[in-house]
């Protein structure tokens, strides 16, 4: 394993977390850390961002699913963050992640209430801790959760993917035509929320990864 490393800290996403009632209505900051673990020889020596990591990207991409995902414990946005980055970047060796979250304990300690403290998980993941699930020989790789499921998928050209309602779904690579109930528009690489099922038709060779959630049945 490379003993290269990118780090991005400090990272502040308002969102959606937290398992008690006030929590599910309001926002609050979670403060993030992130350790990408990847050989940097050549993107050093060629200059060349592809054969390294965006982190500008990637943190983007750690603080949109946070807020798309609403999550109910740290401990299952960390090992989704985690998931996410690996399939979002195929250089990456491992993630080291962790999640701060100051408004836990505040107001929660009854008569024995304390000032400050802040609750914290960390924890470092790789593919096979992960249990990735690799099919169609490499093209396709699944991190399987409880609720929510994460997907890397290539697409050749003219080939087309049903996106599912309630998705977050990035493009990484190449472009797309989305089609909505007979409405089609072109779609270049980044960020979507999906709110109704759409059908995606690679223009190029495309590479995506998807955010959906898992039918409890």
């Amino acid at each position: 394993m490379s003993r290269d490393r990118l780090r991005i800290a400090d990272l502040r996403v308002e969102c959606v977390v937290g398992i008690l009632p006030g929590e599910r209505v309001r926002e609050q900051t979670l403060l993030v850390d992130v350790e990408l673990v990847l050989p940097l020889d050549e993107a050093a020596r060629s200059g060349d961002l592809e054969r390294s990591c965006d982190y500008s990207r990637a943190a983007r991409q750690v603080a949109e699913l946070l807020v798309h995902r609403r999550y109910r414990l740290i401990e299952t946005a960390a090992q989704e963050l985690c998931a996410a980055l690996l399939l979002l970047y195929p250089v990456l060796e491992s993630v080291g992640l962790r999640l701060r979250k100051p408004q836990a304990l505040p107001g929660r300690l009854g008569v024995f209430e304390a000032s400050g403290g802040c609750v914290e998980v960390a924890i470092t993941r790789d593919r096979a801790r992960l249990a990735l699930e690799v099919h169609e020989g490499g093209a396709s790789q699944v991190y399987r959760g409880a609720s929510f499921e994460l997907e890397r998928t290539q697409l050749d050209a003219g080939e087309r993917r049903v996106v599912e309602a309630g998705s977050l779904a990035w493009l990484q690579r190449g472009a797309v035509e989305v089609d909505v109930d007979g409405a089609r528009w072109a779609d270049a690489p980044g960020a979507r929320a999906v709110t109704r099922r759409e059908a995606w038709v690679a223009q190029e060779s495309a590479a995506l990864v998807l955010a959906t959630p898992r039918d409890p049945s």
